[in-house]
């Protein structure tokens, strides 16, 4: 089949709603390696579109809400349990099986924003930043609740200085809790956001967390 055939039959299976926000919505970043889209639209609310991954998976993730919107609701919902900041989800919407797309994780765009990376770099106040970063992650930790895909990227830091969780996909599961925190903090800081903290920056970092982690997830403990 023809690229320009496939994309003709796309068009014709794409639902309405959807056709209105690729149509409507202003592009803020496309994730080429998942072929992911978040949009913005005109009505202060924020698109994040997750690619369909097959008419038979996309079904049963559709039945037992578990597609990638779905995940990412769920998370916004127990990281505004635990108390700390996520712009506002509004709701999930889930494509036809022959669709371009899966789903929709519809929130509240979060205006005055930027990153944690780029707020972190310009900042004159890096070692508290990094202190109050530290204190919500063992906070979540303390609840069971942790960041999967943990990088400065995925947060953002309002006009105020207040962090803001984004793009979130997180696990409860206390056994996976124990063995990958410290190997997603090391993740972070090599893989992630290289060269962004410096050794002493990391070090600290480290001890704060430490200071709020429960006593079993403590280097102490082992968990290094």
């Amino acid at each position: 089949m023809s690229c320009k055939i496939e994309r003709l039959l796309l068009d014709l299976y794409m639902p309405d709603n959807l056709k209105s926000y690729l149509k409507e919505g202003v592009v803020l970043h496309r994730n080429d390696r998942e072929a992911g889209l978040l949009l913005q639209l005109s009505d202060g609310r924020a698109v994040k579109l997750f690619p369909a991954k097959g008419m038979v998976l996309g079904w049963f993730r559709d039945v037992l809400k578990q597609t990638k919107a779905h995940k990412q609701w769920n998370s916004a919902q127990k990281v505004l349990a635990v108390g700390l900041k996520t712009p506002e989800p509004l709701s999930v919407e889930v494509f036809s099986p022959n669709s371009e797309y899966e789903s929709a994780y519809i929130y509240r765009y979060l205006e005055e924003a930027q990153t944690f990376l780029d707020f972190f770099n310009e900042s004159e106040n890096r070692s508290e930043l990094l202190a109050d970063l530290a204190r919500q992650i063992a906070l979540m930790a303390r609840e069971d609740v942790l960041v999967i895909d943990l990088h400065l990227s995925n947060l953002l830091v309002d006009d105020e200085g207040q962090i803001w969780w984004i793009d979130l996909e997180i696990t409860g599961n206390k056994r996976l809790i124990r063995k990958k925190f410290w190997q997603r903090i090391e993740r972070m800081h090599m893989k992630c956001n290289p060269g962004v903290l410096t050794a002493l920056e990391f070090n600290q970092f480290r001890e704060e967390l430490d200071r709020y982690l429960p006593v079993d997830l403590q280097r102490k403990s082992g968990n290094l």
